[in-house]
């Protein structure tokens, strides 16, 4: 049997009373990289949908520009959360209509709200 004053024994007791100690605070690490992570992912899946959303408003525009009389420039669209809000003044209720209709079939939207407000002249 080594005895208590031996450099092994001290130094085993050493070890056995780091481990003490620094075990909690390894835990308490492990549970804050978690939890970093967690946030990073969560912030990544924001950042994901943000940029989808900008994705969805661009091709909608994009559509809209293209189109032969539609009024592009009078109509804002936003999106957010895959979701389309048209607001804006549409000159015939069949430009509003097709304003819709060019955002329900964007890729990516869930749904359409249209807040066109029509000025038939």
């Amino acid at each position: 049997m080594k005895k208590a004053n031996s450099p092994s024994f001290r130094v085993a007791a050493a070890l056995i009373a780091c481990l003490c100690f620094f075990a909690p605070q390894a835990q308490a690490a492990s549970s804050l990289v978690d939890n970093i992570g967690a946030a990073t992912e969560n912030a990544l899946d924001k950042t994901v949908e943000y940029a989808d959303d900008a994705r969805i408003t661009a091709q909608i525009k994009a559509s809209y520009v293209a189109e032969k009389g539609l009024d592009s420039l009078d109509i804002s669209v936003k999106t957010v959360d895959g979701v389309v809000v048209l607001s804006g003044v549409a000159r015939k209720k069949e430009q509003a209509s097709l304003a819709e209709k060019i955002a329900r079939e964007a890729k990516g939207v869930k749904s359409v709200i249209n807040k066109l407000t029509v000025i038939d002249k």
